[in-house]
């Protein structure tokens, strides 16, 4: 967000790494909206000496930096709806449950589209496309829902395993592990046999101080697997 870009990437190829090892080396990304937007009049160099930018300068770097964190699977957004002390506290709140305080709990709301959306709208030519490949093993004795799943962006992969259990309808506490790819491929071997693989294509996508993901499914290899979901 800071750099050109050909300075960014010499750096990667100097320590032998990729864009994704270093976005995807962490468990979780939060961002804090800058104040110029949302509460613009909090916005001065009087409280914070370090500031450099005009407004407008921040609300540009403010959409840099997002946007190099777009595709990272648990991304959070925290805007200005707040005052401070309650921005503050709402991001405690966002990152003890990224590190299991007391419990990581999955909240999800999902909506089925009734057509395909026009990839040439402004906010979806944005979107970051990940391509997921996903299966899911035999329950575990304590009635855990077990999957691994492979997100990739090009030639690069990063494997993960994890495990849900059903709280209520919406909400399941979640526990995820980053895995090497050896024991993805061991793994797929434990494949629930009433299952299919799903591979799909998500697009990653903030927009309004939130953060969307749109799925599109590729393949659904078992029809009778296409008809429960």
């Amino acid at each position: 967000a800071y750099m050109p870009e050909g300075y960014f990437q010499a750096i990667l190829e100097d320590y032998g790494l990729t864009l994704y090892d270093v976005r995807d080396s962490y468990d979780g990304v939060v961002h804090l909206v800058t104040a110029a937007n949302g509460a613009r009049e909090f916005y001065t160099k009087e409280n914070n000496a370090a500031r450099q930018e005009t407004p407008e300068q921040a609300l540009l770097a403010d959409e840099r930096t997002l946007n190099v964190w777009n595709g990272h699977l648990h991304l959070r957004i925290i805007d200005n709806s707040t005052d401070f002390e309650n921005k503050m506290k709402r991001l405690l709140r966002t990152i003890s449950q990224m590190i299991g305080i007391p419990v990581p709990l999955e909240i999800e709301r999902k909506f089925l589209l009734t057509s395909a959306p026009d990839f040439g709208q402004a906010v979806l030519s944005r979107a970051r496309e990940i391509f997921i490949e996903q299966m899911y093993l035999a329950q575990t004795e304590n009635g855990e829902e077990s999957r691994i799943r492979k997100r990739s962006q090009g030639n690069y992969s990063v494997y993960y395993r994890t495990f849900k259990k059903k709280i209520s309808p919406r909400i399941r506490n979640e526990r995820e592990e980053v895995i090497r790819a050896v024991d993805y491929l061991w793994l797929k071997k434990l494949m629930d046999s009433k299952t299919a693989v799903i591979k799909k294509r998500r697009y990653c996508i903030p927009y309004k101080n939130q953060y969307y993901e749109l799925d599109v499914f590729d393949e659904l290899k078992s029809p009778s697997f296409a008809k429960d979901i």
